[in-house]
């Protein structure tokens, strides 16, 4: 990592800086790469993040999160993927019920 030297003389106040030091590090970036290479690296749009992770809880604040609700009613045996959404009302029918979870696959 390069270091870029600020300061200022105490008769001036004014705070001084060596260009040279600059373009060098935008110039050299550490490894050569250009300050245009690194920046068009990056994504130009948040949509073209395909693998978004989340690193902690998620604050809405007064707004909501849609998920894909899956509903079904009772008929024995009813399978719930999880792969479709973490959402389900169940309706329960007449007879006892069996539940079967599909876990999503990472």
């Amino acid at each position: 990592m390069a270091t870029i030297s600020l300061g200022s003389t105490e008769s001036s106040g004014f705070l001084y800086v060596d260009f040279e030091d600059i373009k060098a590090v935008i110039d050299g970036l550490d490894d050569g790469t250009s300050i245009s290479a690194s920046l068009g690296a990056k994504l130009e749009n948040i949509s073209e993040d395909t693998t978004p992770e989340l690193g902690g809880e998620l604050d809405c604040g007064a707004n909501s999160v849609g998920f894909t609700m899956q509903t079904a009613t009772g008929d024995g045996t009813t399978t719930i993927d999880w792969k479709l959404g973490n959402k389900f009302k169940f309706t329960f029918g007449a007879q006892s019920e069996t539940f079967t979870f599909t876990a999503p696959t990472k």
